[in-house]
């Protein structure tokens, strides 16, 4: 009877400790989602405005093409 109480104080110690260990798991995969969701905001943001400056500067050399073009033709 004494060996079947030990053995199931340290199961239930084996299980207390698991449990512990998950419930840190468990708070370190809800940190790292949160950081993740931060990251693709960041990134989202980041190719926005990128995609803004491109379409700037295309418009900018688009601009610049046609005026040259009108000096080169009408030079001619």
């Amino acid at each position: 009877m004494v060996k079947t109480t030990l053995y199931l104080q340290k199961i239930f110690s084996r299980l207390l400790s698991l449990d512990e260990k998950i419930n840190h798991l468990t708070q370190r995969v809800e940190a790292l989602g949160q950081a993740n969701g931060m990251a693709y905001s960041q990134t989202k943001k980041c190719i926005s405005e990128l995609a803004q400056n491109q379409e700037s500067v295309q418009s900018d050399l688009s601009d610049a093409m046609g005026t040259i073009r009108e000096a080169t033709w009408s030079g001619c």
